[in-house]
């Protein structure tokens, strides 16, 4: 089974559309919809109870109403819900094409029994145009980091997972931040495991004027935990190459200079200790 989760927020003016582009499906069978309302002010909840009155369609709904925690601990807990053996995010202001079930199903063959590759990536689509730069014309196997690194890759990507596979990835939860760039865990994943990329769009994406991806710079500046660790990790991956690490440690900087303490760049403790990833961008401007 296919668990399709979506993380709620605000969205009472999109969230039916998503769920009618679920109804539209090619195949019907062996998923869930798994919704869990991240604290919505707006009418997000009683547009989803009207959904589940009148919901007769062969899949399943499971919808959970709580406080706000953040988008990272919402998803932790729908991976951790989840009844599917695949963990697919269809988030709240997009809609699945209708063969993105069926696309999912055909795929899982290629990569069900090989334990080296944890995840199948689709594209997306804005507007009927694929969205970002991608570098394959059949499916094709890679990693994560590889993908954005070597093949230099852009856009969203709907990323359907073994469940088991993310249930020991999970989002890293830091007190008084709700947001950590998700890419944490695909660079976490690309040091051990691939993914098979397949060049058709499954899920049609947009960009609410409120969104984390409208907004990205404010709000990685006001979670600077989970930033600073998404950049330092990319700077400590072995599978990562000098050009990109150096690319990412103009970034670090950008952000450690925001915390109260910003450190020295090259003086003894940037190049050891806690400071062991200065000799990344040290190596790279020799």
């Amino acid at each position: 089974m296919i668990t399709v989760f979506t993380p709620l927020y605000n969205r009472e003016k999109s969230i039916y559309a998503t769920y009618a582009s679920l109804r539209n499906q090619t195949k019907q069978e062996h998923f869930e919809w798994l919704v869990i309302n991240d604290g919505s002010t707006d009418g997000s909840d009683g547009i989803m109870q009207n959904i589940i009155a009148g919901h007769d369609g062969v899949f399943t709904i499971t919808y959970i109403a709580r406080e706000n925690k953040g988008l990272n601990r919402t998803l932790n807990e729908g991976i951790v819900r989840a009844q599917g053996d695949l963990f697919c995010r269809l988030d709240s202001d997009d809609s699945a094409a209708p063969n993105l079930i069926e696309q999912i199903s055909l795929h899982y063959r290629e990569i069900e029994n090989d334990d080296s590759i944890c995840a199948m990536v689709f594209l997306t689509s804005v507007s009927d145009a694929i969205n970002g730069r991608h570098p394959f014309q059949q499916p094709s196997l890679t990693s994560f980091l590889k993908y954005r690194d070597f093949y230099q890759a852009t856009g969203d990507r709907v990323e359907v997972m073994k469940t088991h596979v993310y249930r020991a990835f999970l989002y890293p939860e830091f007190e008084s931040e709700k947001f950590c760039p998700e890419g944490i865990v695909w660079n976490r994943l690309s040091v051990d495991y691939q993914a098979l990329y397949i060049p058709v769009a499954v899920v049609e994406k947009t960009f609410p004027e409120d969104s984390i991806t409208k907004s990205v710079y404010a709000v990685l500046k006001t979670n600077l935990k989970g930033t600073l660790t998404y950049y330092s990790e990319i700077l400590n991956n072995p599978k990562a190459s000098v050009k990109y690490k150096c690319l990412n440690s103009i970034k670090y900087f950008r952000y450690r200079l925001l915390t109260r303490t910003p450190p020295p760049i090259f003086n003894s403790h940037c190049l050891s200790g806690d400071w062991g990833l200065g000799r990344n961008l040290a190596s790279c401007l020799r």
